[in-house]
């Protein structure tokens, strides 16, 4: 572990990650399709969200943020198959042994790929760029339709699913200490981002880019609204979780965002 990298640090970086979940679920506890079979804990050793009638390991995950054991993990594991749900396991690789490996592995879990976690406490030093065939725009609900519609294009959801997908992700527009952009290229609608705040945290989170127009530097952009926002709701520090290895990766590396460290997604 890095020196300057403890547990408690740990815990606040991947409590952003539990509060964007956290507000989506709470969002959802409403509608038709999450009215029972929902539980968000924080049980001292990992945040963990579960909704049985969602699949999507993304509602269905275990974020460890301390060191566990197998048996605590065997509980866990169990809880979400008692109901029929097959869990993601997001685990900092400071906090992962070989032993912890091979017991995931034996448990039917595989190491399905890493995810960089960036930080950053020097917010002044990201300045805007100007380009004058961009703007990016926070949006409310009267912007919701152009939102989704840009969400299901760049995710290359089926069209067929796009009304449920749309019903569903409809409750998330208006959440508090949630804000979502839209990034328009001569005034067309072609990506979306999201950011979420808690105190002095910030966690930039959501990036969509419809596929024809992937791979132009509008992330740098996005990265920019975004920071801007976050520091008029008086954060002081950010972070995002990218996959390795990926542009958005590489982008925040080029931004001046620290790799504070990195952590395996296993899988089912």
């Amino acid at each position: 572990m890095k020196p300057n990298l403890d547990l408690e640090f740990i815990r606040k970086i991947e409590f952003m990650e539990f509060v964007d979940g956290k507000q989506r679920i709470q969002e959802l506890i409403n509608t038709d399709l999450v009215r029972q079979g929902f539980s968000i804990i924080d049980d001292g050793k990992s945040f963990s969200f579960h909704v049985a009638a969602l699949k999507n390991p993304m509602f269905n995950r275990i974020l460890v943020y301390q060191d566990v054991s197998e048996a605590y993990l065997t509980e866990k594991i169990g809880f979400y198959q008692n109901q029929n749900t097959k869990p993601r396991i997001e685990i900092p690789d400071e906090l992962i042994s070989d032993k912890l490996r091979q017991f995931l592995t034996s448990s039917g879990f595989s190491d399905s790929g890493q995810i960089d976690v960036y930080y950053s406490e020097k917010l002044d030093s990201f300045k805007d760029q100007k380009n004058d065939r961009i703007r990016i725009q926070k949006i409310g609900d009267k912007e919701s339709d152009l939102f989704l519609d840009v969400f299901v294009k760049s995710n290359e959801i089926p069209e067929s699913a796009w009304p449920n997908i749309k019903s569903l992700f409809a409750h998330w527009i208006d959440l508090p200490n949630r804000a979502n952009f839209l990034l328009f290229e001569d005034s067309i609608p072609v990506a979306s981002c999201c950011a979420v705040f808690c105190g002095e945290y910030g966690a930039l989170s959501g990036v969509s880019t419809i596929p024809e127009k992937r791979g132009q530097g509008y992330q740098k952009y996005m990265i920019q609204k975004r920071i801007e926002y976050l520091k008029s709701q008086g954060v002081t520090s950010v972070v995002s979780m990218p996959n390795a290895n990926t542009i958005s990766s590489n982008n925040y590396e080029k931004m001046g965002f620290d790799r504070i460290y990195q952590k395996s997604v296993w899988a089912y």
